[in-house]
This record gives structure tokens, sequence and C-alpha cells, in this order.
């Protein structure tokens, strides 16, 4: 979502990771940005918006996301890790790395709070190997594989066990 302003002039705007809930929701579109956020906020009618699990700076881009299935130690077990892809109206791509999202354990709904880093960078410094990550995908044996389109490349990541 970029307008046609260029995506640094839509104050609040977001993307969002959120659980599709079993009941009817509204999620704001096209008049709200999150809850209390956009155009229409001042008359009251974004007060309804379903509240996201997690907001991603608008621009980060995320494009795929997979969950980690248990075999990786803590904090990352059972984590949803998001390839962000960047900005492409920052220098080198600003905010494109992998982030993981810890989940609660009881649901598998990531949780409440900010993503944190897992890979790459979200600070707009250069990467030397990874650009701008595309896909995660987790293999059955636990080993994490990392798309990069820019880059041209694919990244397996797998955790030391047994230490």
């Amino acid at each position: 979502m970029v307008s046609e302003l260029g995506e640094d002039n839509v104050p609040g705007a977001i993307e969002k990771l959120l659980v599709i809930p079993s009941s009817p929701a509204w999620f704001g579109y096209p008049c709200c940005h999150q809850r209390d956020v956009g155009p229409q906020a001042s008359s009251g009618a974004c007060a309804d918006v379903r509240v996201e699990e997690v907001s991603i700076p608008m621009g980060n881009t995320p494009f795929g996301f997979d969950w980690e299935r248990g075999l990786w130690p803590e904090p990352y077990r059972n984590g949803v890790f998001v390839a962000l892809h960047g900005s492409f109206y920052r220098a080198n791509f600003e905010g494109a790395a992998v982030v993981y999202l810890p989940t609660d354990p009881m649901t598998g709904a990531p949780l409440r709070q900010a993503a944190l880093p897992f890979l790459g960078t979200t600070n707009g410094s250069a990467n030397p190997s990874l650009q701008r990550p595309s896909d995660v995908v987790f293999s059955p044996d636990g080993r994490m594989f990392v798309s990069d389109d820019y880059g041209g490349g694919v990244y397996m990541v797998a955790p030391i066990v047994g230490r």
C-alpha cells in the first residue's frame, strides 16, 4: 500500500498482521488505517477497527511468513517468521529483514508486541548478503529457507542444537 504522495506522507499508515476472528470484524478499509487513525477518525468512525496483533511500518512490506514447527530452541520455538521486503523509496531498502514474532503457546497466535529482529537489518544499513527477503519457509526437519529476490539467492538457516 503506497499512496500517490509516497509512503512517508501517510500519517499512521501501517501494514498489519492479525488473526482473522471467527466472528465478524471491521478492519478499517478504506476509511481507517487503524483504530482512531485515518481520514474519518475525527468523526469516531475508526473506533471499532479490529486491533492488529502486530503492526509493521508502512513500506517495510511483509511478503512471506511461516511458523517454526517447534524444533528450534527458545525464544524462537513456534514463532512466526516474516520476510520484510524493505522500502523501495529509502536508501538500502530500509526495513529489509527477517523478523520473528513470539506466539501464544495455547493458540499459536502472534503476541501483541513489536516484531523482533532475527536476520538482516531494519535500519537501512547495508547488508552484504541478504538484500530483500521475499519469503520464509520451514522444512519438516526445521531448516528455514529465505529467498532474496533482489540478491538472487536462497539462504538456509538452521539452529545449532545440542549445546
